[in-house]
């Protein structure tokens, strides 16, 4: 019965040990955006980079002051691996198909600006959004 439990101990403080590390080994990037249509994008959306799913949306609110763009999109993207973004990538919403669901596509093709792989801010026209560093 005691090595039943001490084995019992050992897998648990291992699995804890594995979820700590797990759970820091991931990447984060926030990326704020802001359009003048939210198009109806909502909280939990996908966020696409070359057409990989790399995080979801984490916040969509209304910010009046901004008036032509006061819809402002929180990403949080998160990957296993270190993502960099070029500060000139560009951002817009898109539907997946002809009935899905709204996401966000960050399109790094035509970028050729600094990277970056801490928060970003994107501004620009309608739905399409240059990124900037905060």
């Amino acid at each position: 019965m005691r090595k039943i439990i001490l084995v019992a101990m050992i897998v648990f403080g291992l699995a804890v040990v594995f979820l700590t590390f797990a759970k820091h080994s991931q990447h984060q990037l926030q990326v704020k955006t802001y359009f003048g249509d939210a198009r109806g994008l909502r909280v939990g959306a996908l966020v696409r980079v070359a057409g990989v799913n790399v995080g979801r949306v984490a916040d969509v609110h209304i910010r009046p002051e901004l008036k032509e763009r006061a819809a402002e999109v929180v990403l949080l993207i998160q990957t296993p691996y270190e993502l960099t973004i070029p500060a000139d990538s560009v951002v817009s919403l898109k539907r997946d198909g002809l009935l899905g669901e709204m996401y966000v596509e960050v399109d790094i093709r035509d970028a050729s600006g600094p990277r970056k792989s801490r928060r970003l801010e994107s501004l620009g026209r309608r739905t399409v959004h240059k990124v900037k560093v905060l």
